[in-house]
């Protein structure tokens, strides 16, 4: 699984002298089958929560030194489930005048421009966190959905989606310049009715929403 492959560093001593073949083989092994009981809240710590409101938020979450654009949107129903529209936009490279790009969800082949958040009264049952890393440049998109069994107000089953944020570096046919790839789905220890509690207790993640003083 992906998030294990945040832990090589701890092989590399072994590693060391091996082929690199070998040493490519066994990462992809480790990345296939991840590593059991790993603590997922203690290999988020090389990120922090971007803060968003409703609006246009601009915000350098690829750390390339240029403010990227994340619009959250708020849909009524004027009932209790209303939601919000998240979308992620990014500044194509370039030296000439550069085109605000959309940066989109891929789940295999299945491509998404936007990302819902909803949910009940009482509990929300799909939210996301937006996460910039300390270092480096790939940032990292959480997604949160809990089952409905009976009803909104409910403890069940949530997982976690980990989405990746690649280049399309060499240019290939069909695919944006930046992309969130889906690189694993975890399942939560516990049962949740909110998922934003389930971010908190199993992932060490706040709200990603500002809130006025």
């Amino acid at each position: 699984m992906w998030i294990s492959c945040l832990r090589r560093k701890r092989f590399s001593s072994t590693l060391l002298g091996m082929k690199p073949n070998l040493i490519a083989i066994l990462a992809g092994l480790t990345i296939l089958f991840g590593i059991p009981d790993t603590n997922a809240a203690s290999l988020l710590d090389n990120y922090t929560v971007v803060k968003l409101e409703y609006g246009e938020n601009r915000v350098d979450f690829n750390n390339d030194g240029v403010p990227d654009l994340v619009v959250v949107g708020h849909r009524e129903n004027f009932n209790a489930h209303d939601y919000d529209v998240i979308s992620f936009y990014a500044n194509e490279p370039g030296d000439e005048s550069r085109r605000l790009a959309i940066v989109p969800m891929f789940d295999q082949d299945k491509e998404s421009v936007t990302l819902a958040a909803a949910g009940g009264a009482d509990c929300r049952l799909h939210d996301f966190r937006l996460l910039r890393p300390k270092h480096g440049n790939q940032s990292l998109l959480i997604v949160a959905d809990r089952k409905m069994s009976d009803g909104f107000f409910e403890e069940n089953t949530v997982t976690f989606s980990y989405f990746k944020l690649e280049r399309n570096s060499t240019e290939s046919v069909g695919w944006p310049y930046l992309y969130f790839k889906l690189a694993e789905v975890r399942e939560a220890k516990a049962k949740y009715c909110d998922v934003n509690q389930a971010f908190r207790s199993e992932l060490g993640l706040g709200d990603y929403r500002r809130r006025n003083p």
